[in-house]
């Protein structure tokens, strides 16, 4: 369930500059005449893969949202372009709003705020998901969303004088509210805390898992044994090795894209000089402080076959990673990433060699990864799937994750392990902080395996010969 695009009349879009950097103007250079010529200096802490820009439908761009998106970048770095993005777009939402409102009233824009609340544009607006809501357009949780968007949008703009205060006569368009919220912590323990929230924040229905997805940061669908099967099979045949390999990595150990794409060779050798620490698995601490990406940069532990990282080491070796090692930033060293392209750039640029651009002088014009050619290499490997299987179902690599989390629960199913002991294990595996997601994909594999007994005993009552079928 979505928004539709025909909702609104206007024809505001979202502008994506890509390797965005911010430069300052300066007049330091002079020529023959004597006149200033004018110069641009780059902002070193502004680097940023994917810059927001809102066109309005006159072709101009709406100038406080990219003085917002600036000021964001500036105080939060340019590696946090993920969240920004989804701002942009739930602003671009509000925008195209705006302009909707103009066609009957000119005087009508984000600054419109009497002094009767129900006329206020932000007031307006969230009616107006709240009808899209209650027509079954948008979700709870996107109606939600929305609106904390746009009052994060008005307070920081706010806070950092983006604009005259004097415009905004009365305050703060919406009341502030201070609300006391219970909480369960990963030991159990009840904690009660003090949250800020507004008398427009909309509750949010919780999003339950159904026999077809996990709900674990998005809907995952875990791919089915046969189908596995199937596309381990069809890899084999894929030209790029690194594209192998990062597939064979999603699926025996769950991690995520950007954990994955931002290992670097040296992560591999020196887990390789450890002991087994999990059967025949190897940890790998990713996230904060060992310049591995993780969601959030939550501080965890990946598990690696042994014989995984192995083959990654046997493939750094190789003369096709090579390469594409001299092609790229850090060259033939250690320090490079294990998945790189032909071209040298990795999968994804992490975090910390965005940090080491913005802080470069020569190194700004470098292009920023972010999972364009995993993509395109996805889409290869189903294309090569449905010229023998036409009716194989599409799938993400996102899946992959569920998949290897389903795996892992059945075998500790089958090893005789029971509810508790299998959580406590996946959830280890998955590096989830509590047992609450991980209970989703024990639910998940019991009700799926209920369902799957259900659907063998009516296929066989209905394959039964109509003579031995009871009346």
């Amino acid at each position: 369930m979505s928004l539709e695009k025909d909702v609104y009349r206007n024809k505001a879009e979202l502008l994506k500059i890509k390797n965005f950097k911010l430069v300052e103007l300066s007049h330091a250079e002079v020529d023959s005449l004597g006149d200033q010529i004018p110069s641009f200096h780059h902002r070193k802490e502004v680097l940023t893969p994917i810059m927001p820009t809102i066109i309005q439908s006159n072709g101009e761009v709406w100038e406080i949202s990219s003085l917002y998106f600036i000021k964001y970048l500036v105080i939060n770095g340019g590696r946090d372009y993920k969240t920004l993005l989804s701002i942009a777009y739930d602003l671009l939402d509000f925008y195209r709003f705006i302009e909707d409102c103009q066609l009957e009233d000119e005087g009508f824009d984000w600054l419109y705020l009497p002094l009767e609340e129900e006329d206020r544009v932000i007031n307006r607006y969230v009616a107006h998901l709240d009808r899209l809501y209650h027509q079954n357009l948008i979700k709870s949780s996107t109606r939600s969303k929305k609106i904390n968007s746009i009052v994060n949008f008005y307070k920081f703009s706010f806070k950092h004088k983006l604009f005259d205060k004097g415009v905004i006569k009365n305050g703060l368009p919406f009341q502030v509210i201070a609300r006391n919220i219970r909480t369960v912590d990963a030991l159990g323990f009840t904690q009660i805390r003090e949250v800020e929230t507004t008398n427009l924040a909309r509750r949010s229905a919780k999003r339950k898992d159904t026999v077809d997805g996990i709900v674990d940061g998005r809907v995952l669908h875990p791919i089915e044994p046969n189908y596995q099967n199937i596309i381990t099979q069809i890899l084999d045949d894929h030209p790029s090795r690194a594209f192998q390999l990062y597939f064979r990595f999603a699926l025996e150990t769950g991690a995520r894209s950007q954990t994955i794409s931002t290992i670097r060779v040296h992560h591999i050798k020196e887990i390789l000089k450890e002991k087994t620490v999990l059967g025949d698995k190897l940890r790998l601490d990713v996230g904060n402080g060992s310049s591995i990406d993780s969601k959030f940069s939550t501080e965890i532990s990946t598990y690696i076959p042994k014989q995984l990282c192995l083959d990654l080491i046997e493939f750094t070796e190789s003369i096709t990673w090579k390469k594409s090692a001299k092609k790229s930033n850090y060259g033939l060293t250690d320090n490079n990433y294990i998945f790189l392209t032909r071209n040298g750039t990795p999968y994804y640029t992490s975090k910390q060699e965005i940090y080491e651009l913005e802080n470069s002088e020569n190194g700004l014009d470098q292009n920023i990864a972010v999972g364009g050619t995993l993509k395109s290499q996805l889409k290869m490997l189903i294309e090569m799937i449905k010229v023998k299987h036409p009716d194989f179902p599409i799938f993400s690599l996102h899946d992959l994750r569920a998949t290897f989390a389903l795996n892992s629960l059945k075998n500790c199913i089958d090893f005789g392990w029971n509810n508790t002991q299998s959580l406590l294990h996946i959830k280890k595996l998955l590096g989830h902080k509590s047992t609450q997601v991980t209970e989703r994909y024990l639910n998940y594999y019991h009700e799926l395996d209920s369902y799957n007994n259900a659907q063998k005993a009516i296929e066989m009552r209905l394959l039964k010969p109509i003579t031995d079928q009871e009346d």
